[in-house]
């Protein structure tokens, strides 16, 4: 091959070779008798030329039957076509290297399995389900701030779903910016203990999620509303300067900048730090599954309840006491403060220390209790200005109409916890009633102990009872054992309810007085008017009559 290459590329450099080639293809048949003298003696000369030496060797192939040209070469070629025995052999080898290669991956992954400790070893099944419903969390945010619930466990588990991915921290903040938005004033206020918390306990994610300017936008409204009730405006105050104190944003963004666009004048600029001393940091432990919410609220309540009725044993069931925490550290760090800022804050904690705590649900209910005694003043001093008052003088009144502004501020939030107050007393009377049927039950059962009074007449004294029973009384009230102060809170309501009513309405009369008396006044001056515009019509008449009778 490479020798007829090198032959044909020295043939078409050289004439005489490519002319001898020529000779050789077709051979030239010696016939004289044809052929001219000169063109045979050309020849002969031709022949009897020495002929290279590369031309020597070089020949051309003999044709086959088919006319194609190359059979060696073609019968080289073929035979490296044909043998395809190499081929599959070095996929072999390829395949069996990568067999190799994958067995030698698996045993260093389970090496390095037995050789990171366990704690390190994540759930692949963790995350999905956290993940594997977002609306879940919605619901459970709905439950807490719909029943006020203060469940520890079911506290932490949305904490722990909020800051498991983006996406549940977007339905978290999403589910609040409604409560706040929508809801009543007691859904307003567990919505805004429970972004507190969340907060205290949840991750970067879930703070980077609170800062939106849809959400903040939400907050601003709600603390600037009228509407809103002065307690859910107070937390929300709260919750604000906390989570402003605690960032690290600039002034005019995020947290800082809401802080600074609602706070109260006599606050500092740079918020109000977390109180780590707060019952919202320590949940009580979870409750019994015997004990229902309306028995830990007859607990809880029993002290207050009995408060009237002079000392009283321990109830029957106590509340657990409070367990340390084992969540992280708080992802909410304060802010080094200089000691001018900690000489304030210092200073100003004894006497507003009170006004930043997050204020626990017996709190609350002394706050109700607070609002309804406010809300009563507020009445009485509302009917007294009316009933003093005069209706022509009834705009130029500044102070009645500052009462008139309150009173219509408490009685809007004194009638907004009339449905919980209900559903509360309702709670605690079913609570009372199935503490009476276990102590009967244990009377009978012989756990109680009798006692005669002066009088012989037997008093069953159990460990559950408390009030008049323990004293040896006769006949006791019965307001007065089985009130609870879920009840005498509702009473309170209905009480401050109906004396707001009544202070507004005299108010109402009163200013439909007025309203009446100047109607008349404007009725009179139009007729007065009108009588006037006649008597000028009818003089005017007279004159002209009298004008023309001169002239005639």
């Amino acid at each position: 091959m490479k020798l007829f290459g090198q032959h044909e590329r020295n043939a078409s450099e050289n004439t005489s070779a490519g002319l001898y080639t020529t000779l050789r293809r077709k051979p030239v048949t010696h016939n004289t008798k044809s052929a001219p003298q000169d063109t045979q003696d050309e020849l002969q000369d031709l022949f009897r030329q020495k002929l290279p030496p590369v031309i020597a060797v070089a020949e051309y192939p003999t044709s086959s039957d088919s006319g194609h040209g190359h059979s060696a070469e073609k019968t080289e070629n073929r035979g490296f076509w044909g043998s395809n025995k190499d081929k599959y052999r070095d996929w072999e080898r390829e395949r069996e290297w990568e067999r190799q290669r994958e067995q030698q991956r698996k045993r260093e992954r389970e090496r390095d399995k037995e050789i990171r400790p366990p704690r390190q070893q994540k759930d692949p099944h963790r995350k999905d389900a956290l993940d594997k419903d977002p609306k879940e969390l919605t619901r459970m945010i709905g439950y807490l701030t719909a029943t006020g619930s203060e469940d520890c466990n079911l506290v932490l588990e949305v904490c722990k779903r909020a800051s498991s991915s983006e996406s549940n921290a977007k339905q978290a903040i999403r589910a609040l910016r409604c409560e706040f938005k929508y809801g009543r004033p007691l859904a307003q206020l567990s919505a805004a203990r429970l972004w507190m918390t969340m907060l205290q306990h949840s991750s970067e994610t879930f703070i980077s999620q609170s800062t939106s300017r849809k959400f903040l936008d939400t907050v601003e409204e709600t603390i600037q509303s009228s509407r809103t009730s002065p307690v859910v405006r107070e937390r929300l105050l709260e919750v604000v300067a906390a989570a402003a104190y605690a960032s690290y944003t600039k002034n005019d963004l995020g947290f800082k900048g809401l802080w600074k666009r609602v706070k109260p004048r006599d606050q500092p600029d740079e918020g109000v730090p977390f109180y780590t001393d707060d019952a919202i940091f320590t949940p009580p432990a979870s409750r019994p599954e015997h004990l229902s919410e309306s028995k830990v609220l007859i607990i809880k309540s029993t002290p207050l309840s009995d408060a009237n009725n002079g000392p009283s044993s321990p109830p029957a069931y106590v509340a657990l006491p409070t367990a340390p925490t084992t969540d992280p550290q708080p992802r909410l760090q304060p802010q080094p403060e200089s000691p001018t800022q900690a000489h304030k804050h210092n200073s100003k904690r004894s006497s507003s220390a009170p006004s930043h705590h997050i204020i626990t649900r017996e709190e609350d209910i002394q706050r109700v209790f607070r609002e309804c005694n406010t809300g009563q003043g507020n009445a009485a001093l509302l009917s007294q200005l009316v009933a003093l008052g005069k209706p022509e003088d009834l705009e130029k009144q500044t102070r009645m109409k500052e009462f008139l502004a309150k009173s219509r501020s408490s009685q809007e939030f004194i009638f907004a916890q009339i449905p919980s107050g209900s559903a509360g007393a309702e709670r605690s009377r079913v609570g009372v009633d199935n503490q009476k049927t276990t102590d009967d039950n244990e009377a009978e059962n012989g756990h109680g102990r009798k006692r005669m009074s002066s009088k012989n007449d037997p008093v069953i004294v159990t460990g559950g009872k408390t009030g008049a029973l323990e004293t040896g009384e006769r006949n006791p009230p019965l307001e007065n054992v089985d009130e609870t102060t879920e009840e005498r809170l509702l009473s309170a309501l209905f009480a401050a309810d109906g004396d707001l009513v009544e202070a507004l309405k005299q108010h109402d009369d009163l200013a439909r007085i007025a309203m009446e008396r100047k109607t008349e006044e404007r009725r009179r001056r139009e007729a007065r008017r009108a009588l006037k515009q006649q008597l000028l019509t009818a003089d005017t008449a007279v004159f002209v009559d009298w004008a023309q009778g001169v002239e005639l």
